[in-house]
């Protein structure tokens, strides 16, 4: 399994914040958005509540730079928005990849439904 860096996005200083999806921060998110788990495992989400949510994805920079939620936020201008949309999609897949595709049956453990599997009840 290849581990990857947090997707980033920059603000109009040209910061980098990294994007840190974790179970943690979706939960925050939906608390404090509105959002459900739903929608975002879906990705059913606009622009507004990926604006609303983004300070929970990347909260403990944040919080070590002593900003507040709308002070972080007043740090995006419509340019930057863009970015932040084209990032939080693939941010939000690389966390929960799909589980993988389950194993193809064996010929060997394939079943036949033309094969005699016993008698067949009577009534």
């Amino acid at each position: 399994m290849e581990i990857k860096a947090p997707r980033s996005i920059k603000d109009v200083n040209g910061r980098e914040w990294a994007i840190k999806v974790t179970a943690g921060s979706i939960m925050r998110a939906c608390r404090g958005t509105g959002l459900t788990i739903a929608s975002i495992m879906d990705m059913n989400i606009g622009v507004d509540h990926i604006i609303a949510a983004l300070p929970f994805f990347c909260a403990d920079e944040i919080k070590d730079a002593g900003k507040t939620h709308d002070e972080f936020l007043d740090l995006f201008g419509i340019k930057e928005i863009s970015e932040v949309v084209l990032e939080f999609f693939p941010a939000m897949a690389e966390a929960f990849p799909e589980a993988e595709e389950g194993a193809a049956p064996s010929e060997e453990n394939e079943v036949d439904p033309k094969k005699d599997s016993g008698p067949a009840p009577t009534s």
